[in-house]
């Protein structure tokens, strides 16, 4: 398999781990801090994946309105995303 996992996050919360295993499999890994870098490297070169936050910079619906900015753009909503939710008060966000 060829192309890039893009991982969008600025707290870590994508363990090493995870990236070595994507790796494994002949995937090269790019990471991104916040929405400004992922548009950019996506429109640069689209990802076979991404790993997105669903909270950056505190902003909790940043990978929400990501993924729905994603789905509404022709050439790049065939992009498949992993949203990592966070648990709120014992209850998972289900949107």
């Amino acid at each position: 398999m060829s192309g890039y996992v893009l991982i969008i996050d600025n707290q870590n919360s994508v363990e090493p781990v995870v990236e070595l295993a994507l790796e494994d499999t002949g995937l090269s890994v790019f990471r991104v801090n916040d929405g400004p870098g992922a548009k950019r490297r996506i429109v640069q070169d689209a990802p076979v994946l991404i790993i997105c936050s669903q909270t950056i910079a505190g902003d909790e619906e940043f990978g929400f309105r990501f993924c729905h900015e994603l789905s509404g753009h022709e050439s790049f909503s065939q992009i498949p995303v992993m949203l990592l939710c966070e648990r709120i008060d014992g209850a998972v966000v289900d949107r």
